[in-house]
């Protein structure tokens, strides 16, 4: 599971990372501020290049994987409810390293 507050790039760089290192079936769970936790959430974090929606994370697999979970997600938190972006992804059987 990747939980990380990064720049974009700096995310992009982590997530190919640890594509690169699954296993044959392996899973890749990503969680993340979503894009609209500032405006419908409890604020999450204070930068906005910090958030991403499930498209954006989808986007960062970029095929790679084979998206089986790519939502929005709701979850109450001390501060108040809070707007998750959750990609869960599995390696395929015959994938290649690219």
């Amino acid at each position: 599971m990747l939980h990380v507050h990064v720049e974009p790039s700096r995310h992009r760089a982590i997530v190919s990372r640890i594509i690169d290192a699954l296993e044959p079936e392996g899973i890749l769970m990503i969680l993340d501020h979503e894009t609209m936790d500032h405006a419908h959430g409890a604020g999450g974090l204070p930068d906005p290049e910090l958030l991403y929606s499930p498209a954006d994370l989808k986007d960062e697999v970029g095929g790679r994987l084979d998206v089986t979970v790519a939502e929005r997600r709701h979850r109450d938190t001390d501060g108040g409810p809070a707007v998750d972006a959750l990609l869960v992804a599995r390696r395929p059987v015959s994938w290649q390293l690219t």
